[in-house]
């Protein structure tokens, strides 16, 4: 009984400041979300990875979503990046990186694929990065 005591808590991580501490447990199932919000009914294509994991190419048509969970790995360093294509125009961009997100998108990273970009929305739905196409 002690030993799985002990594994419970070594598999969880403190974050946050000494006055608003959270607890998070390490190997929690983590949802990277990324939805087609263009208007003029175009596709994009994502192919997503990690150091670990190589997701393959989707194509995501209009109003519909591309969905992925993981687990972030025990020392903390997990990183998702997708490269993304509409048209002729696109980017690589990171949609976990477990330093940023941990506390940014706990459980869910959303991220809105629009006609310039890649918006990205914390947990609670606010707006606060912007990857723009190139």
């Amino acid at each position: 009984m002690r030993l799985i005591l002990h594994l419970i808590l070594a598999s969880t991580i403190s974050v946050g400041t000494t006055s608003s501490r959270v607890v998070v447990p390490a190997f929690l199932t983590r949802h990277v979300l990324i939805f087609n919000n263009m208007t003029d009914g175009q596709s994009f294509t994502v192919h997503c990875k990690s150091a670990d994991d190589d997701l393959g190419v989707h194509n995501v048509g209009q109003g519909q979503l591309y969905q992925f969970k993981f687990h972030s790995n025990f020392f903390g360093t997990t990183l998702f990046y997708c490269s993304f294509r509409v048209g002729s125009i696109g980017g690589v961009f990171d949609v976990f990186k477990n330093k940023r997100d941990i506390k940014r998108c706990p459980e869910f990273c959303k991220w809105y694929v629009v006609g310039t970009g890649v918006q990205g929305y914390r947990e609670d739905d606010v707006e606060d990065i912007y990857y723009h196409f190139k």
